[in-house]
């Protein structure tokens, strides 16, 4: 079929007059696109396309776009009778994004809602009286074997590392079998130009092929970074009512006083190709908390963060209570004795100057003896009101069997709980870490393990922002863990006060003795 801008028109139509915003302050209202929208629509209908990459920043509601566009082929005017429809992403929880907001327009249209069978369960959707098929995958999960495509839109794979995607090239290949393939790519910029999406980007932007096409929204590296200018051109939708002013003044506003921000806002806000890893907290920022650490917390509340990391690296121990107003922290850590003067001339690091000035404690031999550390755990909570202890699971079996040595192992359901290390824990973890950061209410005693710790922590992103700590992989002889225990641990504090907050519950004092109802 010729694709003509009359094509295009059809299809902006058939939108706005069948679909409904799905979620948000408009939700219910018919859809309508805006211009930057219906200029996108004209690029991929009005001539023909077999793939078209739009880059654009956050929260402009390109998945959004991309779900109407589906809609277009399973069930309007595009549609093909006996086809199948497939949307990729990165990982499970995005793939489902754009289905979600598909299922959530086609619910809203009574009419096309009798025709189409949503599978919540295994997202999927089927037309059976066209016999089309929709499907969302995650390439963390499925392959494109076996299938056989019309169309495939793909979401956000700016986040794939590294020059190949599986996933998409088995569906670029499986798509290729038909008469009018089409390949549909939305995305932020990637993180480096040798990454798979900016790969792709590159080959459209050479005009080689005309039936490859690409609109890229991305804002001058030569602006001012925070400036609404430069915002601008990144997002077409800043004046259009659909992102968040406030919001995005927030996040360059924490952009420009928080360099470990920096990266993600640009990426993210400004969608230049930036790389996302950069250092957490500035050294003016962690100066900022050094205030004194008080021995004896005597009976307060403390909470705590363990990260046992493996046998012959630094295992360390955080714990965190609310003295004089600000999160104290105590820091606890543990080293093989066997080799520590190496170890400290590899790494560059003085455990041994550490170790002799009471910052670290050395284990007998060459790898952790974690019956130093049950012990030690066993003696803490004899000596703390420690209300629960974060912790990381790998490596806690091995403290598991050392605290059943010491008949201490009715510790672990009373005093810890499981914190992953993936985006889903970590990210509000470190988010907590860093609001009490920038508001000075941490007071870490200038520890100076715990501030080497802090120095080496990097952070990266997922696709939807979430952030986690990680180490500079340029130099494997730096650590985070205390830091990293650091943020479990106040986690926890964060956690337990926010339970606190939930249980009370405002009392309506009744002045007017004819408001009470008898009973």
């Amino acid at each position: 079929m010729i694709r003509t801008p009359e094509r295009a028109k059809r299809n902006i139509k058939w939108i706005e007059e069948n679909l409904f915003v799905p979620e948000g302050k408009h939700v219910g209202k018919p859809l309508k696109l805006k211009p930057f929208q219906k200029g996108i629509i004209q690029d991929i209908y009005g001539s023909p396309t077999r793939r078209y990459i739009l880059s654009i920043g956050r929260k402009n509601a390109k998945t959004t776009l991309n779900a109407a566009l589906m809609i277009l082929h399973l069930i309007g005017p595009e549609s093909k009778p006996n086809s199948s429809l497939y949307s990729i992403a990165l990982t499970r929880e995005q793939a489902g994004i754009l289905f979600s907001l598909a299922a959530k327009m086609l619910r809203q249209n009574e009419y096309l809602a009798q025709y189409v069978l949503i599978k919540d369960s295994t997202k999927e959707m089927v037309v059976k009286s066209r016999g089309t098929l929709y499907k969302a995958l995650a390439a963390e999960s499925s392959n494109a074997l076996g299938l056989s495509p019309v169309v495939v839109f793909a979401d956000e794979l700016g986040a794939v590392r590294g020059p190949t995607c599986q996933l998409a090239e088995a569906m670029e290949t499986a798509v290729a079998a038909h008469a009018e393939p089409m390949t549909i790519y939305l995305s932020t910029r990637a993180s480096s130009p040798n990454d798979f999406f900016e790969i792709m980007v590159a080959e459209a932007l050479t005009g080689a092929d005309p039936m490859v096409k690409c609109r890229i929204y991305s804002a001058d590296t030569s602006l001012d970074p925070f400036s609404v200018e430069a915002i601008k051109q990144a997002n077409p939708g800043y004046d259009e009512g659909i992102m968040n002013k406030a919001e995005v003044k927030r996040m360059a506003d924490e952009a420009r006083r928080m360099p470990s921000r920096t990266p993600q806002y640009l990426n993210l806000i400004l969608n230049q190709v930036i790389e996302a890893q950069a250092p957490f907290i500035p050294p003016t920022i962690w100066s900022e908390n050094g205030d004194s650490v008080d021995d004896d917390w005597g009976d307060a509340v403390v909470y705590g963060g363990l990260d046992l990391s493996s046998v012959r690296d630094l295992t360390a121990l955080v714990l965190t209570s609310k003295i004089r107003g600000k999160w104290q922290v105590k820091v606890f850590a543990w080293l093989p004795q066997e080799g520590i003067a190496e170890k400290a001339r590899l790494d560059k690091t003085p455990w041994d100057i550490w170790a002799n000035q009471g910052y670290l404690s050395l284990t007998p031999g060459n790898a952790i003896d974690y019956s130093f550390v049950a012990k030690f755990i066993v003696d803490i909570c004899d000596s703390y009101n420690i209300k629960t202890i974060g912790f990381d699971r790998w490596g806690f079996d091995k403290l598991k069997l050392a605290l059943k040595a010491y008949e201490a192992e009715g510790l672990i359901d009373t005093h810890f709980t499981s914190i992953g290390q993936g985006f889903k824990d970590m990210a509000p973890a470190l988010n907590t870490a860093e609001s009490l950061l920038l508001n000075k209410q941490v007071a870490h005693g200038k520890n100076p393990l715990l501030t080497m710790c802090a120095a080496n922590v990097m952070i990266t992103s997922d696709p939807a922002g979430n952030r986690k700590p990680v180490k500079d992989n340029k130099n494997s002889g730096r650590r985070i863990d205390a830091f990293v225990a650091m943020i479990m641990a106040l986690h926890c504090a964060h956690s337990a006060e926010a339970q606190e907050t939930s249980k009370v519950i405002p009392t309506r004092i009744v002045t007017d003795v004819s408001q009470i109802a008898i009973m």
